[in-house]
């Protein structure tokens, strides 16, 4: 009969974690749910992609203004909406 292990140690040691998407690995590591880590990744997929289509002081506005998921969407439509908002 095969013995449980014990929990804990290093989890890089363990084959499982090794085949785990990045956000997952993060998720773990962090304690997080790996949907918060692919959310956050969007959400800064998409201030970078704002970025360097306004002036920081406008992006600082409309990140203080909407919540994340606008942010997100705005990246990925025409900027008019959210720019209406600053």
């Amino acid at each position: 009969m095969l013995e449980k292990k014990s929990h804990g140690g290093a989890r890089e040691a363990s084959p499982h974690f090794e085949d785990l998407k990045t956000s997952q690995k993060i998720a773990k590591e962090t304690g997080v749910s790996h949907a918060t880590i692919e959310r956050d990744a969007q959400y800064a997929q998409a201030v970078d992609a704002l970025a360097t289509e306004m002036p920081k002081e406008i992006l600082t506005q409309v990140m203080k203004q909407n919540p994340k998921k606008d942010i997100i969407l705005g990246a990925l439509q025409p900027h008019i909406s959210i720019l209406s908002k600053a």
